[in-house]
């Protein structure tokens, strides 16, 4: 059993490694090739697209996934629910266009809005079949679509696109065919009944948990997306595509190996959940260790390093954006130490602190950019690290309560990612700082050396300090077993 769920989680990291390197190659190429505005102005369709994608999804793929007895009138009422949202959405986004172009005082926007609003129809028709692969945690399955389809999209189509000097089309179309090639990949990895249903009763327990999952998860968006949305408003595209592009760089690694852990971890919780298992919180304790352990050496090194990377990567027209990256690097780790705890509450079906929360948080973050705003970005970032910061701990605390255990226990989760964070982050800035001295590296080289230093020193960290805790299930989950007298 314990074979099969480490398989589970080296399949899906191997999607998430995968995801992560392709989108850092696309990032050092197609930002090479597309101005700060033309990402803004993706930003602000993709922000537009959103808040509909949530409610044509009504949380159908997660039904699916936490359902105990799925049946095949269950299967029918997702896809009926789904596409036809799906369709919906698009004929919405498509009819809004004109006025959110008016809104954000982009003219651009409209048949931006009017090509990305396919994607509504695409993931409609492919959500039920992601999440039945997901339900049998067929990790492998997952990985070959997403890694496929993101690499067809990207550097087939995307790239040269961008090559051509299309600007924010480049985006858009390979946003467009990504969505094309995973939705047929996903319906041949797990084919399913195409035709509608109009049971009531196979509708029932779907729309019971997909309508409350959607209800927190356009909470969580609306918040989430709240800075973009106020920067659109009262700011410039040139800032809005600098503040994207910077926080998209740190949150590459950190979502893509949130999303490696909770593609598993999602449906154990609720396994764990139908089965009245006491060890739930044990589970998200022993998950949250190994995944802070990753991410804050991880962004404490991106940070210490941000010259290199920003430079290495998009190159010297994007030089404004490292303060801005410096400070967001902080603000992702804020970010991540909420994600575990969030999820395992809506694997429990626990939605209401859930939602309170978030809705709190939005409100926040709307006031608090608004505010900071007119002191420039870096207040922004500030701004929205220290928000992250009390919204992680409010989620911590009320899972901990769910479980009727201390807040200490989770928190103590945290220990280990801490430990490396200020070790790894002082070595890395030596590293970088030694290399711009010299002037005889390149900027790539540079970020290599930083890598592995980061790498090095987290993984000596680990080996001496927390060696049952993080350091063997890390290896183990890249493929290597403990040695027995490590263990």
């Amino acid at each position: 059993m314990r074979d099969n769920a480490r398989s589970q989680l080296r399949w899906s990291y191997t999607s998430t490694i995968a995801n992560t390197l392709l989108q850092v190659v696309a990032a050092a190429t197609i930002t090479r090739f597309v101005a700060p505005a033309e990402y803004g102005l993706v930003a602000l369709a993709m922000l537009c697209c959103r808040f509909p994608a949530y409610l044509s999804q009504l949380g159908m793929s997660r039904a699916v996934i936490q359902k105990p007895d799925l049946s095949e009138g269950n299967i029918r009422a997702a896809f009926t629910l789904s596409l036809g949202l799906g369709v919906a959405g698009c004929l919405t986004i498509a009819a809004l266009s004109p006025l959110l172009a008016r809104f954000f005082h982009e003219p651009r926007l409209k048949a931006v809005l009017m090509v990305l609003s396919l994607t509504f129809v695409l993931w409609g028709f492919c959500l039920v079949s992601g999440g039945l692969l997901r339900r049998a945690l067929k990790m492998r399955q997952l990985a070959i679509a997403d890694i496929v389809s993101y690499l067809i999209s990207t550097f087939a189509i995307g790239l040269p696109i961008a090559i051509k000097g299309y600007g924010a089309w480049a985006i858009i179309s390979s946003t467009v065919a990504q969505a094309l090639i995973a939705s047929v990949l996903y319906f041949m990895a797990c084919p399913h009944s195409l035709l509608p249903t109009f049971n009531r009763e196979h509708y029932r327990d779907i729309v019971a948990f997909g309508g409350k999952a959607t209800a927190t998860t356009i909470i969580e968006g609306l918040g989430a997306s709240m800075d973009t949305l106020m920067l659109g408003k009262f700011s410039t595209a040139f800032n809005v595509g600098l503040y994207n592009r910077s926080f998209l760089l740190i949150q590459l690694p950190v979502v893509n190996f949130s999303n490696g852990l909770t593609q598993v971890m999602f449906r154990k919780f609720a396994i764990a959940s139908a089965e009245g298992s006491v060890d739930s919180f044990d589970l998200l304790a022993r998950s949250q260790r190994v995944f802070l352990a990753v991410i804050f050496p991880l962004c404490a090194g991106a940070a210490a390093a941000a010259s290199c990377i920003v430079l290495a990567l998009y190159g010297p027209i994007w030089t404004a954006a490292i303060p801005v990256y410096t400070i967001l690097c902080v603000t992702a780790a804020a970010d991540a130490s909420f994600h575990l705890p969030a999820y395992q509450m809506e694997a429990l079906g626990r939605f209401r602190h859930k939602m309170f929360v978030q809705f709190s948080y939005m409100v926040c973050v709307a006031g608090g950019i608004f505010l900071s705003i007119p002191h420039g970005l870096i207040a922004v970032c500030i701004t929205l690290t220290g928000l992250q910061l009390i919204r992680s701990f409010a989620l911590n605390f009320y899972s901990a309560q769910y479980m009727n255990r201390s807040f200490a226990v989770i928190l103590s989760s945290w220990i280990p990612g801490l430990t490396a964070a200020l070790p790894v982050g002082i070595s890395i800035a030596f590293v970088a700082h030694f290399l711009r001295a010299s002037h005889a590296v390149a900027p790539g080289l540079q970020l290599v050396a930083c890598m592995l230093t980061g790498l090095l020193v987290s993984a000596g960290i680990y080996a001496a300090l927390f060696r049952r805790s993080v350091f063997d299930p890390l290896i183990t989950i890249l493929g290597i077993r403990p040695s027995r007298a490590a263990a």
